[in-house]
């Protein structure tokens, strides 16, 4: 398996999409909150630099390395908004992929699966998904008829 450090465009589209779709996040590494924190009360830049820091962690875990994490500023040049009302409008599907992407190249140390960064990807993905055309149109479970 390989891994590399994203781009801030693809940590860009997460976070925009996530500021915009999620009420509440845990809170970031190293603060002193106790509860889930309202998502506009943070930072973004605090939310990208917590995901760019696993992505190193990882890239670092994997290789070998000791190379420090950039500072990441978030810009909101590229946004994560599916209603298309911005200069480049991702769909549902491009967000979920982006966290993929990011989960994936972020997992190489043994702490991943308890991580703040993968269970903030996970929610992401999760109001993504409930973004997907179809998805409210979709049964909320079947009843035994229905499997005719």
């Amino acid at each position: 398996m390989s891994a590399f450090i994203v781009s801030t465009s693809t940590i860009e589209a997460i976070v925009t999409f996530a500021v915009r779709h999620l009420d509440s996040i845990e809170p970031l590494p190293g603060t002193s909150a106790a509860a889930w924190v309202a998502i506009r009360a943070e930072n973004p830049d605090a939310i990208g630099q917590a995901l760019l820091d696993e992505n190193y962690r990882s890239v670092n875990c994997r290789y070998r390395t000791e190379d420090a994490p950039l500072r990441y500023r978030h810009r909101s040049r590229l946004t994560g908004n599916v209603d298309g009302t911005t200069c480049r409008a991702l769909t549902a599907v491009d967000i979920i992929k982006l966290c993929h992407c990011l989960a994936y190249q972020s997992c190489e140390h043994d702490d991943w699966e308890a991580s703040w960064a993968k269970r903030f990807l996970d929610r992401v993905i999760s109001a993504a998904t409930r973004k997907l055309q179809g998805y409210d149109a979709a049964p909320w479970g079947l009843y035994d008829h229905d499997q005719g």
